[in-house]
């Protein structure tokens, strides 16, 4: 289950979710929609940005791209994966 509460992170989560929103608001992220919100998934040890639609961006090489799953191989990553 993803965590979504500053409470249930630690400080390099904290620090790494603080990266991700500074170049969301500096550079923003065209493929996202309505209702952004950051996500944390402790399985994957992955912090994201999802939208509304479930559009998921990601840091990759300090920028914001958007993270790509296929429902019918399982395939995930990004485009140049």
């Amino acid at each position: 289950m993803n965590i979504s509460y500053l409470s249930q992170l630690g400080y390099r989560e904290i620090a790494q979710l603080a990266d991700l929103l500074k170049i969301y608001a500096e550079d923003g992220a065209s493929f996202l929609g309505d209702g952004v919100k950051w996500e944390y998934n402790p399985n994957s040890d992955n912090l994201f940005l999802i939208d509304e639609d479930f559009n998921v961006a990601m840091l990759n090489d300090g920028k914001l791209e958007q993270w790509h799953n296929c429902p019918y191989y399982g395939h995930e990553g990004f485009a140049a994966d």
